[in-house]
């Protein structure tokens, strides 16, 4: 599970944690503790949290890349140029990942069966689900 935000002063935040892996290899550290794989936030670009199978999101730098997008994109642009990325990069059903950009605009983006997602839409003023397959 992840979760990213901006708060009032315009300052990203992003938060993850594990599922974890059933019968991991000990001493495996998943990518939800990696900055920049499963999460990662800069105060000049946004912040993304990432989800799936963890060594590919570990291998491509995830989080990071998407923020990295953010340069340049705005959110949805970043989550979808991300998962573009780790598809060609990994292979297909390796990542989910949800984005903010600086001025708030929410992303998100998979190359899985489906992923649940849900953001607060000031627009509407009510809190928007999505668990669907990819459109």
């Amino acid at each position: 599970m992840g979760a990213v935000a901006i708060d009032s002063d315009g300052i990203p935040a992003a938060a993850v944690s594990t599922g974890g892996r059933w019968m991991k290899l000990p001493g495996r550290v998943g990518d939800s503790a990696i900055l920049g794989a499963g999460v990662f936030a800069d105060v000049r670009l946004g912040a993304a949290c990432a989800t799936g199978m963890g060594e590919e999101i570990m291998r491509c730098a995830l989080s990071m890349r998407a923020c990295e997008f953010m340069k340049v994109m705005d959110a949805q642009a970043a989550a979808s140029a991300a998962i573009r990325f780790i598809s060609k990069e990994r292979g297909r059903g390796t990542a989910g990942i949800v984005t903010i950009d600086r001025n708030g605009r929410v992303g998100a983006a998979y190359n899985t069966e489906a992923m649940g997602r849900a953001w607060f839409d000031q627009g509407k003023g009510r809190v928007v689900v999505r668990i669907g397959p990819n459109p």
